[in-house]
């Protein structure tokens, strides 16, 4: 069986479509390695400066001793400091009720 000049001709275009795509394939994905290649490298860049942070943040809370107990109070004092204010709410909202004992004095027959 032999193949024919047409047949031949399309065989030819078809392996160099097929070349000419493995071709364009072959730099994408080479494109798509180099940006991994950078974002690898600025993970580990950011990796890096966020351990050296924690590590002067390590230093510093070590520096100055009573930092964790000023944390402490800080939170205590927002705390009550909320505490109060939701106190103060429930007193204006109670104030702003009408008193049942006077609205039934002029009711009240006795000596």
């Amino acid at each position: 069986m032999s193949i024919s000049r047409n047949d031949e001709q399309l065989l030819n275009e078809n392996q160099a479509s097929t070349f000419e795509h493995a071709e364009v394939q072959a730099t994408v994905i080479a494109e798509l390695e180099a940006e991994l290649v950078r974002l690898r490298g600025a993970v580990i860049r950011r990796d890096t400066e966020l351990a050296c942070e924690r590590e002067r943040y390590a230093q510093l809370v070590a520096s100055i001793p009573s930092l964790p107990k000023r944390f402490e109070l800080a939170a205590r004092v927002k705390a009550l400091t909320e505490r109060i204010e939701s106190m103060r709410k429930d007193t204006k909202r109670n104030s702003e009720k009408p008193d049942v004992a006077s609205f039934f004095a002029p009711l009240h027959i006795g000596n």
